[in-house]
């Protein structure tokens, strides 16, 4: 069967622990008035990625007496001019990594995140608030190798600075961290796509996968052709604010941020990381160095992307809470596994509704809406899996040998297995 990911992210995928619900409160629910309004845009594909826009309307004027301006700022996504770390302390299991964020605004640590400490990168675990100008513990693992230190400090708390190194890159990765997987498997799954991409730099860190000299040329080819994301007149008057994107027809991730301004400065770190998963999955698939006709229907995916939303409509979410007025949705609907955060500018009522939107703009923001589909599951490959769509089979540039031979006897081509059928 061919794979779906490289084949570390897949043997890691299958042996992480179910992770609780985040201990939380009654039904807060935003995202439905949220989804109601979000518009998928016609798609741009490039060999085997293909994005569609996310598109949100143009929000009201604010209102004249300026009332908007009292309420505090949602916090940004990405990363702050200035942050430093210090190397991380282990306690009780978890480890731990105290950030500073130098910056005049607050910062989300989203999940996923690269720190960069002096011993190693490290991968958040947990989305963590950092206030404008202060400093807060995060919670990470290590996502590389360790690195030879060449003036350790004696007591191991030397801060680094530049911490962060962007997102590890494509939605596999990110998946296997926000389901909760130990160091050791984040850190094994890491150092075999280093060496399968032929990184050789001392911490063999996924935020180095770009530049690996195998890979380099082709990561370089899908982030200029799908660098800007086609409107069209379906989303006119729409502010582009997210991406849903799919890896060889397979839904991989879906995800939006609060404005069109921040997803401008977080789509090339976005592009760059499923341009590296393309690129790997594009060597673990020997077509690496082989052309690929370009699509004539670039949108053949639509309709796939649009049921992944639908679906978040049924889940059941628990809430968590984070430090002025945040909340984090978390839900699992099938193979997507889903996450939200959520900024109210006044806390929400006793019952648990959403706060109604007022002349202050106290409405909830969505700071981050996000889907990310199991790597292993994203074409049903197994009759274990959800039910398979022969729809979305025909529609695959390349379709595994379970799913040929499905469709062959399908329409008839092959024998029913118990009839016969050798």
């Amino acid at each position: 069967m061919r794979r779906l990911a490289p084949a570390a992210l897949l043997a890691a995928t299958l042996f992480v622990p179910a992770r609780g619900a985040p201990a939380g409160e009654p039904a807060f629910r935003p995202l439905p008035a949220y989804l109601e309004g979000l518009s998928v845009g016609p798609a741009a594909e490039f060999r085997h990625l293909v994005i569609h826009g996310l598109y949100v309307p143009v929000p009201e004027a604010a209102p004249a007496d300026g009332r908007k301006d009292a309420v505090p700022a949602a916090p940004v996504l990405h990363a702050p001019a200035e942050a430093t770390a210090v190397a991380p302390l282990t306690k009780e299991g978890r480890t731990r990594i105290t950030v500073r964020n130098l910056a005049p605004t607050p910062y989300v640590a989203l999940v996923g995140d690269v720190i960069r400490a002096e011993d190693a990168d490290y991968a958040v675990t947990e989305r963590t608030i950092l206030k404008a100008d202060g400093q807060a513990d995060v919670l990470v693992v290590r996502a590389s190798r360790i690195a030879p230190v060449a003036h350790p400090d004696p007591d191991g708390r030397k801060a680094a600075p530049d911490a962060w190194r962007g997102s590890l890159p494509g939605p596999a990765l990110r998946f296997l961290v926000e389901e909760g997987a130990r160091e050791k498997v984040v850190a094994a799954a890491t150092n075999d796509l280093a060496r399968e991409a032929g990184l050789e730099t001392p911490r063999r860190s996924p935020s180095d996968l770009a530049a690996a000299q195998s890979i380099s040329p082709r990561v370089i080819e899908y982030a200029t052709a799908l660098g800007t994301i086609p409107a069209g007149p379906s989303v006119a008057r729409r502010r582009l604010v997210g991406y849903a994107a799919l890896i060889d027809g397979g839904l991989a991730a879906l995800e939006t941020v609060r404005d069109d301004a921040e997803f401008r400065a977080l789509w090339p770190d976005r592009l760059r990381g499923l341009a590296v998963e393309s690129a790997l999955w594009e060597v673990e698939n020997d077509v690496l160095t082989k052309d690929v006709e370009p699509s004539k229907e670039p949108d053949r995916f639509l309709t796939d992307v649009k049921a992944a939303i639908l679906a978040v409509y049924g889940a059941e979410t628990a809430v968590k809470r984070h430090p002025g007025g945040h909340r984090e949705l978390s839900w699992r609907t099938g193979r997507d596994l889903g996450r939200a955060l959520v900024h109210t500018a006044t806390e929400p009522p006793a019952s648990g509704a959403a706060p109604p939107a007022g002349p202050r703009g106290d409405a909830p923001v969505i700071v981050q809406f996000l889907l990310l589909r199991d790597p292993t599951q994203r074409h049903s490959p197994t009759e274990d899996g959800p039910p398979l769509d022969p729809g979305v089979i025909t529609r695959k540039f390349r379709r595994t040998p379970f799913e040929q031979r499905w469709l062959d006897r399908r329409n008839g081509r092959l024998p029913e297995p118990g009839d016969g059928g050798r």
